[in-house]
C-alpha cells in the first residue's frame, strides 16, 4: 500500500512538471454528467463556474488535472471528499496580468485533501480564506500572491518539503511550517500584517524577505539557509535582539570578494536592532550594510565565521563592544567592520581573525591594537591580524590615532585622509548636491533678471533725466517778441547803430541784405544776447521792407 501511494504521488508530480503552461493555455474541460471528476480528460485544466457545476462533482475524492475554480463562482467554493488533485487555481489565469480582480469568489474549502501539487491564486481582491487542515503534500508550489483580504490559510502546518512558497500582498500575520524540511526557494514580500514565520527545522536554499517598510517578522528558524536576502524591513515586534531565530548560515561559496555578493544579506533596512540569538556558524559571505537606523546588532552563539562577516554603512551604529560577538573565537576569511565607528572591542575569546576596521571617524584609536591584549586562556593571540584606518583630525587640532596594520606584537602607524563624524550615505550625499547646484542656479537667474531690470529702469530714468533737463532749458527761455524799431537799443542806453535804415533814392540800387549770424552761445546769458541780436536783425528787414513798399505806392 506504502508503495502504491509513493508510484500515484510521483505519477502526479510528473504531471504538475508539464502543467505549469497548461493553465496558462485557457482550454479546460468541465464536469459533466457523464464525466463529473474528469476521468479520462483530454485537458489538464478542470474548470469549474457555477454551482451546479460544482454540485454534480461533490463525491469526487481524485482529480488527475488542476482543478480551476472561476472568480465567477458565487462564494466559497467546496469539495467534501477529495483528497489528492493534481493542482488548485482559484481565479481566471487570464486576468492575473491585468490587476485586481474582484470577482465573486471569496474562498475554498477542502476539508480532505491530502494532496494538491500546486496551489495558486493571484490577484483576487475578496478571497478571504483558504481550508486545507488535512495536507500533507503540496511538493511543487504555493503562490498566494496579491490577496489582501486573505487571513486564513491552514495548509502550512503538515507539510515537509516544497519547491517554491511565494507569500505576496495578503493580509496573513503567520506563516507556521513546524514541519518543514526543505524549501528550494521561498519568497516573503509585502504582508502588513505578517508578524511571525515558524521554519524551525527547514533547510532553505534561498529566502528572499522584502518587508515594503513593513515590520520585520519574527522567525523561528530556518534551521539553515543557503543564501538569504532581507531588505525594506522596520523594526520587528518585541525584542529584537531575538528576532530572527536562523541557526546556521551555511553558503554556496566561503570566499566572495564583494559583499553585494553575499549569501547573506541584510540591506537597505530601517530597524534599529536585529539579534541571531541561535546563529552559531557562517560558511559563505554574511553582509549587514546600508541599515541607516541600525545601532545594536547581537550574535550571542557564533563561534565560527569561515567565510566573511561584515557589518558595513549603518548610519547610527558608531560602537563595536565585546557584548555583540560574546563568544565569536575563529574567522577564517575576514571580520570587517567600516562606516563611522568611534570604537571597535574585539570580543575577548577571539583566537584567530583577520580583522579589518575602516571608520571615517577620527575619534577612532587605531593606536590600541598595537599591543593586542591577551585576556583568554590561548598562551597567544598571534592569529589576530588587524588592519586599521580612520580618518585623519582637520588641521585645527593634533591626532595621533592614524592608521595601524599588521599581527598584534609589531606596529606601524600612518594617517590616511578623511573628517570627523558620520559620513551621509551616498545616495543622501547626492541628493544634498542636486539640491544644492539647483539652488545656486535660481540665485544666479534672480540675479541675472534682477540686474536686467534694474539696467533698463537706469537707462529708463537717464532717459528722463535728459528730456527734463532739455524741457527746463527751453522752458527758461522767453519765447521772441516783437520789439519796436530801435527801441531795443534805447532801452540799453547804446546808440542807434543805423537800426532805422534810410530809403534809397529812386533809381538807385539797394545793397544786398547779409544777415548777422550770431556766434555759437557759450553760456545762457551769451545765448540770450544772441538771439536778442537775431531778433532785432529781422526786425531791421522788417523795417526795410515796410519802408520800400511805401515809397513804391
Amino acid at each position: 500500500m506504502k508503495l502504491k501511494e509513493t508510484l500515484f504521488y510521483s505519477a502526479l508530480a510528473a504531471v504538475v512538471a508539464c502543467d505549469d503552461g497548461g493553465i496558462e493555455g485557457l482550454v479546460a474541460d468541465k464536469p459533466t454528467v457523464a464525466n463529473p471528476c474528469g476521468e479520462g480528460s483530454t485537458y489538464l485544466n478542470f474548470q469549474v463556474i457555477t454551482s451546479a457545476e460544482r454540485d454534480l462533482m461533490t463525491e469526487c475524492t481524485t482529480m488527475s488535472q488542476t482543478l480551476w475554480i472561476s472568480k465567477d463562482y458565487p462564494g466559497i467554493f467546496s469539495l467534501p471528499k477529495l483528497r489528492n488533485v493534481t493542482g488548485i487555481y482559484l481565479g481566471d489565469p487570464s486576468d492575473r496580468k491585468s490587476g485586481m480582480i474582484t470577482g465573486q469568489l471569496t474562498g475554498a474549502s477542502f476539508p480532505e485533501l491530502i494532496y494538491a501539487s500546486e496551489i495558486r491564486s493571484v490577484n483576487m481582491a475578496n478571497i478571504t480564506s483558504i481550508e486545507v487542515p488535512k495536507l500533507a503534500y503540496n511538493d511543487y508550489q504555493l503562490e498566494l500572491t496579491g490577496l489582501p483580504s486573505l487571513e486564513s490559510y491552514n495548509g502550512f502546518e503538515s507539510i515537509r518539503t516544497t519547491q517554491y512558497v511565494t507569500i505576496e500582498r495578503t493580509g496573513l500575520s503567520k506563516i507556521n511550517y513546524n514541519n518543514m524540511e526543505y524549501i528550494s526557494r521561498m519568497e516573503i514580500t509585502n504582508n502588513p500584517s505578517l508578524n511571525n514565520i515558524e521554519l524551525p527545522v527547514a533547510n532553505i536554499s534561498r529566502l528572499v524577505v522584502d518587508c515594503g517598510s513593513n515590520p520585520l517578522p519574527r522567525f523561528t528558524g530556518p534551521a539553515n539557509a543557503v543564501k538569504l536576502d532581507v531588505t525594506l524591513c522596520g523594526t520587528p515586534s518585541g525584542d529584537p535582539s531575538t528576532a530572527f531565530g536562523i541557526k546556521t548560515m551555511i553558503g554556496e561559496t566561503a570566499e566572495i570578494a564583494l559583499y553585494a555578493n553575499a549569501d547573506f544579506l541584510f540591506d537597505d533596512n530601517s530597524f534599529t536592532g536585529i539579534g541571531f540569538p541561535n546563529l552559531t556558524r557562517v560558511d559563505g559571505l554574511f553582509g549587514i550594510t546600508n541599515n541607516d537606523d541600525l545601532s545594536d546588532i547581537v550574535f550571542p552563539a557564533l563561534t565560527t565565521v569561515n567565510g566573511g562577516l561584515t557589518i558595513r554603512n549603518q548610519q547610527d551604529l558608531h560602537t563595536i563592544n565585546k557584548t555583540m560577538l560574546p563568544a565569536l573565537v575563529n574567522v577564517s576569511y575576514y571580520l570587517r567592520f567600516d562606516g563611522y565607528l568611534s570604537d571597535v572591542s574585539l570580543p575577548d575569546t577571539l583566537v584567530n581573525a583577520p580583522v579589518i576596521i575602516s571608520s571615517s571617524d577620527y575619534a577612532l584609536n587605531c593606536s590600541k591594537y598595537e599591543e593586542y591584549a591577551v585576556t583568554t586562556a590561548a598562551p597567544s593571540k598571534t592569529g589576530i591580524q588587524v588592519q586599521c584606518s580612520a580618518a585623519s583630525k582637520p588641521s585645527s587640532g593634533s591626532y595621533s590615532g592614524g592608521s595601524y596594520g599588521g599581527s598584534s606584537g609589531s606596529s606601524s602607524s600612518s594617517s590616511s585622509g578623511g573628517s570627523r563624524g558620520p559620513r551621509l550615505p551616498a545616495r543622501k550625499i547626492a541628493g544634498i548636491v542636486i539640491g544644492s547646484v539647483s539652488s545656486l542656479v535660481l540665485i544666479l537667474l534672480i540675479v541675472f533678471l534682477w540686474y536686467r531690470r534694474d539696467k533698463k529702469n537706469l537707462k529708463k530714468l537717464l532717459r528722463e533725466e535728459v528730456m527734463k533737463a532739455q524741457g527746463e532749458s527751453a522752458s527758461q527761455v522767453s519765447p521772441p517778441q516783437y520789439v519796436q524799431p530801435g527801441t531795443l537799443a534805447a532801452s540799453q542806453g547804446r546808440p542807434n547803430m543805423s537800426l532805422e535804415q534810410p530809403v534809397p533814392a529812386a533809381g538807385s540800387q539797394a545793397k544786398p541784405h547779409v544777415p548777422v549770424v550770431p556766434m555759437p552761445a557759450t553760456t545762457r546769458e551769451e545765448e540770450l544776447d544772441a538771439r536778442q541780436l537775431e531778433l532785432e536783425q529781422r526786425e531791421r528787414e522788417l523795417a526795410a521792407r515796410e519802408a520800400k513798399v511805401g515809397h513804391v505806392s
